[in-house]
């Protein structure tokens, strides 16, 4: 081995990653994407309709904030240059629905139900960042 190439081979690695999270996946054949998506469009729509159903007349605006978070922060999901944005606006809102929920509501089961949207905003912000 002559003294070129070895600094040709130095910084290469011949190792390959093989993890989904070191590489770039590809979201639109992926199964995994379209899983969580659904996941984090269903538990937003789930909130609208319960705070439909409980808060119409004494918070109607909270109709739209929920609104809000199916439509739009999930939308943002879809693109890699938004996808930070809609991973911040994600944990804004389920910080300050915690918060409101566990000193104004009083209610544990909407508490439960952001759980699982924060922890799928999360993970996809993780994987498709």
């Amino acid at each position: 081995m002559e003294k070129g190439d070895v600094k040709k081979n130095i910084g290469v690695s011949a190792v390959k990653p093989t993890s989904p999270v070191l590489e770039q996946p590809k979201r639109k054949f992926d199964l995994i994407f379209w899983v969580l998506m659904a996941g984090l469009i269903a538990l937003p729509l789930a909130a609208t309709m319960l705070h439909i159903k409980l808060h119409n007349e004494d918070y109607p605006w909270l109709i739209y904030v929920t609104l809000f978070d199916t439509i739009i922060i999930s939308l943002m999901y879809f693109s890699r240059k938004t996808i930070f944005s809609a991973f911040i606006l994600n944990t804004v809102f389920f910080v300050v629905g915690v918060i409101a929920h566990l000193t104004v509501a009083g209610g544990w089961g909407d508490v439960l139900m952001a759980i699982p949207d924060f922890s799928i905003g999360y993970v996809l912000w993780r994987l498709y960042k």
